[in-house]
């Protein structure tokens, strides 16, 4: 498990609290990594598209979105945490996808240090570390990871019974992490997406899903990965009709096809379907 060397300091609030008892982990990395992959549609449907943001000012250092981009400054000092609990990473460090998840993320701390039932708090907590986990699958960025690592320990030391749990597996979406072994098909597929007239979007979308797939030994969450990819190259040719596009899904679902023979690429994302 990527950790980072320690948490973040808390109250003694915390471990004052009642116990609850351990669920049933997950059986193997297979299951971790294919939860990750869901993660992953989560993360880039966040990173790309985007949420309306709530009412102006909800937030010190909140700002309305403005051109599809959102850069607010965080003022975390200007946030009030109720009695000792402070929140188990920099908040400022977080690369929120929009004002509407800012505002959540800061909420949730808030609400957590205002209440005292212990399952309640560890479910505000674990809806931001599972938001987190969301923004590392959309922004790939080693930074967003290290964040990340440094929540799922705070997680762990604080809440031991939960230990165990597949999602305080970090994964790993960067080059910082691992080592990124792309097959001889993906390599020209990418190569091809260069000199195609796709957009932008579309290019980063498929990047990131190669690399996470190329990032990974698991072929189930490989697998998955790439019919994310697949899907997102279809929804968009169904849109332009363009043939550079329509080359690129024949090539990928060959691949896909080709290299895992035992899956089948769901009806729905088949060309034709």
């Amino acid at each position: 498990m990527l950790v980072a060397p320690s948490p973040a300091a808390t109250g003694g609030r915390l471990s004052n609290l009642l116990k609850i008892p351990a669920e049933q982990p997950f059986s193997n990395i297979s299951q971790v990594l294919f939860l990750a992959s869901v993660v992953v549609v989560l993360g880039v449907c966040l990173f790309f598209l985007g949420i309306p943001s709530l009412q102006k000012g909800s937030f010190p250092g909140s700002q309305s979105r403005r051109a599809g981009t959102f850069s607010p400054p965080i003022n975390v000092a200007e946030v009030n945490f109720a009695g000792t609990f402070s929140p188990p990473i920099n908040v400022a460090e977080v690369n929120f996808t929009s004002e509407f998840q800012q505002d959540i993320f800061l909420k949730n701390f808030q609400d957590a240090g205002k209440t005292s039932d212990y399952q309640e708090r560890y479910r505000l907590l674990l809806d931001n570390y599972s938001r987190l986990l969301g923004f590392y699958a959309g922004d790939h960025d080693p930074k967003t990871r290290k964040v990340l690592e440094q929540y799922a320990q705070y997680m762990i030391s604080y809440y031991p019974e939960r230990a165990q749990e597949s999602i305080y597996t970090v994964p790993c979406f960067d080059s910082g992490c691992g080592t990124a072994k792309y097959p001889q098909e993906i390599q020209k597929i990418k190569a091809d997406i260069e000199q195609a007239s796709a957009s932008a979007g579309l290019k980063e979308s498929l990047d990131k899903n190669f690399d996470a797939a190329a990032l990974s030994s698991d072929k189930n969450f490989q697998w998955s990965t790439y019919v994310n990819a697949l899907s997102s190259v279809k929804s968009v040719y169904d849109k332009n009709k363009d043939e550079a596009t329509l080359s690129i899904y024949k090539e990928l679902a060959a691949f896909i096809e080709k290299a895992y023979p035992d899956y089948k690429i769901p009806p729905q994302i088949r060309m034709g379907q």
